[in-house]
């Protein structure tokens, strides 16, 4: 099996989920065929947005959450089945970290969008999601990392923050700038990060 590069997945033991494409698309693992198609926006500038598909047990139920280049959204393993959804914007769908998940809450970040805190429901049968909080702070490239109720996200800017979870407030902002992107790491009291240029 051979798959194109540039592609943004997870696995499970029945399916490669991939974002590419204008798409989300299930393939077979052992194969390669391509089993569901969904979420199709067309593409853009860059055909997909450059964020990871998520595993994520909303309410009991295993999902896939996706940020594409215009929506988050959860979608069903099986099939495909868009479970719900919620517009993000973003300055030409450059949706590019992870979304992170709490609980039955999803937390994203976009370049020129904004920093968002999403509530997903699951009452008699339907889905819903909402917003419970905005922020102005973009995050970028960087996932965040979070720790006692807090997020840890490096900035557009270059800078880097602390969020606080259930409020959106923003408790501390760095001075100086760090690196264009990172990767980040957390023992549970510390955060390990690595910028573009090798610098731990």
């Amino acid at each position: 099996m051979k798959l194109p590069g540039g592609f943004f997945s997870c696995f499970t033991n029945s399916g490669i989920y991939v974002q590419a494409g204008g798409s989300v698309v299930k393939l077979d693992p052992t194969d390669g065929q391509s089993l569901w198609r969904t979420l199709e926006d067309g593409g853009g500038m860059w055909h997909s947005a450059f964020s990871s598909p998520m595993l994520a047990v909303l309410h009991g139920k295993l999902q896939l959450v996706v940020q594409t280049r215009s929506v988050l959204a959860g979608v069903d393993l099986d099939s495909g089945a868009v479970l719900w959804s919620i517009k993000v914007p973003a300055f030409r769908g450059m949706n590019i970290l992870n979304p992170t998940i709490v609980g039955n809450q999803v937390f994203t970040s976009s370049y020129g969008g904004g920093s968002f805190l999403f509530e997903i429901t699951f009452d008699q049968g339907a889905w819903s999601v909402r917003e419970l909080w905005k922020s102005p702070v973009e995050g970028y490239m960087s996932s965040p990392i979070v720790l006692a109720g807090h997020i840890y996200l490096h900035r557009r800017d270059r800078t880097f923050c602390c969020i606080e979870w259930a409020t959106g407030t923003v408790k501390w902002t760095t001075e100086k700038r760090f690196g264009a992107y990172w990767s980040m790491v957390t023992d549970g009291q510390r955060i390990l990060a690595l910028h573009q240029k090798s610098d731990l």
